[in-house]
C-alpha cells in the first residue's frame, strides 16, 4: 500500500473526482485544498504513476488530473 496526492483540473466535479477515486480503490481519502491524499495498492515508479493517472482519468474523464505523485514528495508529477 503506497501514498499518493492528486490534484484535478478545475473543470472536474466532486462527483467526477470521486469516480476517479473509486476507479483505483483509493482509500484513507482526504482533501486538503486543492489535492486528494489516498492510499492504493500501486507501486510508485514513474510507470506506475501514469498508469494510476490514467485509471483515475477512467472514472473522472480524460484530462481532469493536473497533477499526480507520491505523498509527501516536495514536487509531484506534471503530465
Amino acid at each position: 500500500m503506497n501514498e499518493f496526492g492528486v490534484e484535478f483540473t478545475e473543470n472536474t466535479t466532486f462527483d467526477q473526482m470521486e469516480a476517479g477515486l473509486d476507479a483505483v480503490s483509493a482509500i484513507d481519502r482526504v482533501q486538503e485544498d486543492e489535492t486528494w491524499f489516498f492510499s492504493a495498492e500501486w507501486g510508485t515508479t514513474q510507470r506506475d504513476l501514469n498508469n494510476l493517472k490514467g485509471k483515475i482519468e477512467t472514472g473522472s474523464g480524460r484530462g481532469s488530473v493536473s497533477d499526480i505523485g507520491l505523498q509527501g514528495d516536495s514536487k509531484q508529477t506534471k503530465k
